[in-house]
Parts: C-alpha cells; sequence; structure tokens
C-alpha cells in the first residue's frame, strides 16, 4: 500500500472511498468508519498501530469476497 502524507499526517488515503456496509471498512483504505473520522485526532503510534493492521485487514477482506463468488 501507498501512504500519502497530508499536512503532515500519514494517511493510507488512496482517493477510493467507498465503505463496504457488512464491514464497515472503507474498500480503498481498509480502514473503519470510526478510524476516518478521528484520524486527525490520532496520535502517532495510535495511526501507526492502525497502519500495520490494514494489509492483514485487506488480505482478509479479498478473501471473503472471494469465497462469497
Amino acid at each position: 500500500m501507498v501512504y500519502k502524507n497530508t499536512s503532515d499526517i500519514k494517511s493510507p488515503c488512496v482517493d477510493i472511498c467507498k465503505v463496504d456496509s457488512q464491514t464497515r471498512l472503507c474498500i480503498g483504505c481498509y480502514r473503519s468508519i470510526d478510524e476516518i473520522s478521528v484520524w486527525k485526532s490520532l496520535s502517532e503510534s495510535e495511526i501507526e498501530n492502525i497502519i500495520s493492521e490494514l494489509e492483514s485487514r485487506k488480505n482478509e477482506y479479498i478473501t471473503k469476497t472471494i469465497r462469497k463468488n
């Protein structure tokens, strides 16, 4: 994943903002609605913790999507 830095705050946003209604995760960056809404107020360590989880969230989402089809 590519992470852009907007106003000195790291963001995994890739400008594909679509939320899966079942998981409530953005299918562009794999953050939850709650995480997105508070992103700018999180500490650097909180951001790093979330970012470290995103790849596994993505893999899990893709696996579940493939199984459904």
